[in-house]
């Protein structure tokens, strides 16, 4: 089998993996959503089948794959439950978010725990809100305030953070969910997606350790911020795609999954 002719059946495999978790997804998709609350048992399930590794390069531990496939399994998912699409394509977003942000380093690290231990990522991101501060105590750096709107920060492993300085420049940092001070709160009051585990974080006095923060090391090739919006923008479309052809199938009594 040649190299093209592998690549192949990695993909088919990664396909097929994506279908038999969108199967099952699907059985309980509507009375899940109707109920609301963190869909435990499906995030594990994730948790389980590796696919939490997908973009992560194989010299880390995970599969390599481009984000057309990453695209692709997104799509996959949304077309029988677009709450967990979202849940899973944010996760993708910001673990790879450090590779656009973070030093070499960071990135390795965080790539190589994520896929060993198959974390979940949250966001709690979004620079335009200036709800959360950033302010140095004593020689420690400490977050206070909130975020809104937080996609997939209940029940996860690491949270990828935007926070305002004093002098009104952003800091982003990689933090561990449950570390003292951080409470993610289920207040996001949505229709459909009732599962996207989003609403807002609050941050309490929580302590950000210098090698949290993401920053390219001197001499490190810098990356333009827009090139995550690009990325986040292309997710938001094959999820809404997906959930599109869902709603087609389910209006015309098809069987889709």
């Amino acid at each position: 089998m040649n190299n093209t002719q592998t690549v192949a059946a990695s993909q088919e495999k990664i396909f097929e993996l994506a279908n038999q978790l969108a199967k099952e997804f699907f059985k309980t998709a509507a009375k899940r959503d109707r109920e609301g609350g963190t869909p435990l048992y499906e995030r594990n399930l994730l948790r389980k089948s590796g696919l939490l590794a997908l973009p992560i390069p194989k010299e880390y531990g995970g599969y390599g794959a481009g984000w057309p496939i990453v695209f692709k399994v997104v799509n996959i998912i949304a077309k029988a439950d677009s709450s967990l699409a979202h849940l899973l394509g944010y996760h993708y977003l910001t673990v790879c978010s450090t590779f656009l942000f973070g030093s070499t380093q960071q990135y390795k690290t965080f790539y190589e725990e994520t896929a060993a231990q198959q974390l979940f990522w949250g966001n709690a991101f979004n620079p335009r809100d200036s709800g959360l501060k950033a302010v140095r105590e004593n020689g420690r750096l400490m977050l206070s305030g909130s975020k809104s709107f937080c996609s997939g920060a209940t029940d996860s492993d690491r949270l990828l953070v935007s926070a305002q300085e004093e002098n009104g420049e952003v800091l982003l940092c990689v933090l561990p969910t449950h570390r003292a001070g951080i409470v993610t709160e289920d207040n996001w009051d949505g229709f459909g997606q009732r599962q996207t585990d989003s609403g807002s974080v609050k941050f309490e006095g929580v302590i950000v350790y210098e090698e949290e923060i993401l920053h390219k090391a001197d001499g490190e090739q810098k990356v333009f911020p827009t090139v995550r919006t690009h990325l986040a923008q292309l997710m938001l479309t094959h999820l809404l795609y997906g959930s599109t052809v869902l709603l087609k199938a389910l209006w015309k009594n098809q069987k889709l999954i």
